[in-house]
């Protein structure tokens, strides 16, 4: 169920999640190992470019 990869498969998997589970909320972790900017740079892509899309469903 991960959603690895560019944003728009990220939205449509977590989507997909929540419309066939229905759920309301969703608890999302981001990979921490490596060099801390990348993953600074994940959490604000994540922010950014995914979470906004997926405000409307609710």
């Amino acid at each position: 169920m991960h959603p690895v990869g560019p944003p728009d498969r990220c939205v449509r998997r977590l989507r997909a999640t929540l419309a066939g589970t229905g759920v309301r909320r969703l608890l999302l972790m981001v990979e921490g190992g490596g060099d801390p900017r990348r993953t600074l740079d994940n959490i604000h892509r994540l922010g950014r470019d995914v979470l906004p899309q997926l405000r409307c469903l609710h």
